[in-house]
C-alpha cells in the first residue's frame, strides 16, 4: 500500500464502523476499494462470504473481481475471492432471496425479467386485467383530457409499469394510504393486481424485487437477523446514485455491526430521474450516533490534466448548493502531456450525411497514422437507443470496422422490440 496518497490510505485503514468516502473524479475509487478490500481479507483474516460490495453496472463488478485477484497474486496470498458477494445490488438481492427462498413469496427458481421493455411487455400482455378495474377507464379518460397521451394500450402500460416502479424505488407503501380517491384507490388496485401476476408466473422485475427483499427483512426478524450476522463488511460504490429503497436495504442488513463503508461523489449524481437520490449519501452520517461515522475525502485526480480540474472546480463552486454537497477541492496530479484536442464534434446536414462524414473522419484518423487501431476511439450518443446508433454501427462493419457496442445489440435484438417495431411498420 506504499503507493497510496494519505487520503487513500486513511479509507483503506478506516474498516470499522461507517464509513463514507467521497471520491471525486480520477481519484483513484476503484484502487482504493481493491485495497481496502485486500486488507479486510489479508490482515483482518475476514472470510470472503463475510464480505459484500455492492457495484452500479455488472462491469464495474467484474473488473473490480479481476483487480482485488490481481492484488492478491502480487501479495502471494492463495485467497479465494469467489465467495464474496460481488455484484450489483439486484444481482446480490436476486441471490439472497434464491438461497433463502423459504422466506420469499415467489418460489424456487423464480425468473428475473431482462429489463424495462419485458416488464412493459409484461403488462401489456396482461392488460385486459387491468381493465376490469374499478375506475380503469375513468382514470385513464383523465390523464388522457390532461395530457393528451396513454391513448393506446400500449402507452396505458408504459404508465402503470413507471408509476408501479416509482412506488417500488421511492419504497412507498400505495397499500398502507388510506383515502377516497378513485384515481389513488385505482393505482393501489394496479398495483396488487401486478402484484398476483408476478407471483402467479414466478417472475419478477428489478425493481420489486428490491420491495421483496425489503419485505423479507421487515417481515421475518429472522431472517433479518441471519443476513446480518451474515456480513461483516459491506462497501457500497456509487452510493450517490441509490434509491430511497436501496438505502433503506442497506441500513438494515448492517444495523447490528454497522461496519459499513459507501463510496461516491454527490456531484455525479446522474440518475436522479430513475428514483436516485444523492441526499443518500449527503444523509447518510444521520442514521449513526454523533461522530460515530468517519468521512474521507479523496481530492487528488490523476486522470485530468490541471486546467480540466480548475474548470471544474470554478463551475461546481460558483453554484449555490444550499449545503446541498461536501466541501472537496479537487486537485491535479497529472501534468499535461497532450499537444492537441481529440474530441471532436461531427455533424451533416441529414443522419445519413453525417453518418458518412463520421466513417470517412475514422478511416482517415487511420489512415494518417493519427491512431494505430480503432480501439482508440469511442463514439458518444445521448442514449444508446438514439436510432443513429444502430445505423453507424452498421455502417461501421460495412468498412470492416469492429464496433464494441452491446447493450445497442441487446436492445434492437429484443423480442419486444421487434414486436413494437413490426407493430408500427404495421400501422404506417
Amino acid at each position: 500500500m506504499s503507493d497510496l496518497n494519505k487520503k487513500q490510505f486513511e479509507a483503506v485503514e478506516t474498516v470499522n464502523g461507517p464509513v463514507v468516502i467521497i471520491a471525486g473524479p480520477g481519484t483513484g475509487k476503484t484502487k482504493t476499494l481493491v485495497e481496502r478490500t485486500v486488507n479486510i481479507l489479508v490482515n483482518k483474516k475476514v472470510e470472503a462470504k463475510k464480505i459484500m460490495i455492492t457495484t452500479f453496472t455488472n462491469k464495474a463488478a467484474k473488473e473490480l473481481e479481476l483487480r482485488i485477484n490481481e492484488r492478491l497474486e502480487e501479495l502471494n496470498e492463495n485467497i479465494d475471492i469467489s465467495d464474496i458477494y460481488l455484484g450489483t445490488m439486484h444481482s446480490i438481492w436476486a441471490k439472497l432471496i434464491q438461497e433463502n427462498i423459504t422466506y420469499s413469496n415467489f418460489f424456487d427458481n423464480f425468473e428475473l425479467m431482462s429489463g424495462d421493455y419485458e416488464q412493459h411487455f409484461f403488462i401489456y400482455s396482461r392488460l385486459k386485467e387491468y381493465k376490469k378495474l374499478e375506475d380503469y377507464q375513468k382514470f385513464f379518460d383523465n390523464l388522457s383530457y390532461n395530457e393528451n397521451k396513454y391513448k393506446s394500450d400500449w402507452q396505458k402500460s408504459a404508465f402503470l409499469r413507471n408509476k408501479i416502479n416509482d412506488l417500488n424505488e421511492n419504497a412507498i407503501d400505495i397499500e398502507s394510504v388510506q383515502t377516497t380517491d378513485i384515481y389513488i384507490n385505482f393505482i393501489k388496485s394496479a398495483y396488487k393486481l401486478y402484484e398476483k401476476q408476478l407471483f402467479e408466473n414466478n417472475i419478477v422485475d428489478f425493481s420489486y424485487l428490491q420491495v421483496e427483499f425489503l419485505n423479507m427483512l421487515l417481515k421475518n426478524n429472522e431472517f433479518l437477523e441471519k443476513i446480518n450476522n451474515n456480513f461483516d463488511y459491506i462497501m457500497v460504490d456509487e452510493y450517490q446514485d441509490s434509491n430511497k429503497i436501496q438505502e433503506k436495504i442497506l441500513l438494515s442488513i448492517s444495523k447490528n455491526k454497522k461496519n459499513i463503508c459507501v463510496v461516491g461523489d454527490e456531484d455525479q449524481s446522474i440518475y436522479r430521474f430513475r428514483g436516485a437520490s444523492a441526499e443518500n449519501i449527503l444523509n447518510f452520517s444521520k442514521y449513526f450516533n454523533e461522530d460515530e461515522c468517519k468521512l474521507i475525502v479523496l481530492n487528488e485526480n490523476y486522470r485530468s490534466v490541471n486546467h480540466i480540474v480548475e474548470f471544474n472546480n470554478r463551475w461546481i463552486n460558483a453554484i449555490d448548493w444550499y449545503g446541498n454537497r461536501f466541501e472537496k477541492n479537487i486537485v491535479s496530479m497529472r501534468e499535461n502531456d497532450y499537444m492537441t484536442s481529440n474530441v471532436f464534434h461531427i455533424s451533416g446536414s441529414t443522419l445519413d450525411e453525417n453518418i458518412r462524414n463520421t466513417v470517412t473522419f475514422i478511416k482517415k484518423l487511420k489512415q494518417n497514422n493519427k491512431i494505430t487501431n480503432y480501439n482508440q476511439i469511442a463514439i458518444l450518443f445521448s442514449h444508446f437507443k438514439d436510432r443513429s446508433a444502430k445505423k453507424l454501427e452498421d455502417a461501421l462493419k460495412k468498412e470492416q470496422i469492429e464496433v464494441y457496442s452491446p447493450r445497442t445489440k441487446v436492445f434492437f435484438e429484443m423480442y419486444e422490440v421487434k414486436f413494437n417495431f413490426w407493430c408500427n411498420f404495421s400501422l404506417f
